[in-house]
């Protein structure tokens, strides 16, 4: 065990999940995106984003327009989604998506 060296970082580039990294990139994510800003059409409405402006609209000002709805475990899952960002765009290197949060 004492020759036993941590692995800390590894990139995995075979077809396989090379596959699976653009789908990933190209339709999971794009898709996502819109269905929490609400542009899904025929889908339910899930107010995630328009709840974070709001808060931070009430938090900024001490008020809001509007009402907070959906899914009470909707707001947490666009946190999760936030926090894993940064591992995302190492790995998949969305340009596009860099530039795009800094503007929201």
């Amino acid at each position: 065990m004492g020759d036993l060296k941590l692995v800390k970082r590894f990139d995995v580039t075979d077809g396989f999940f090379g596959r699976y990294r653009k789908l990933v990139k190209d339709v999971v994510l794009p898709y996502q995106e819109n269905a929490l800003n609400d542009r899904i059409e025929g889908a339910e409405k899930s107010h995630c984003i328009e709840n974070f402006r709001m808060a931070a609209e009430k938090l900024r000002t001490g008020s809001c327009d509007g009402e907070f709805y959906g899914m009470v475990f909707q707001d947490s899952d666009v946190r999760n989604g936030w926090k894993e960002l940064p591992t995302l765009w190492r790995r998949i290197r969305i340009r596009s998506w860099r530039s795009a949060a800094m503007r929201s």
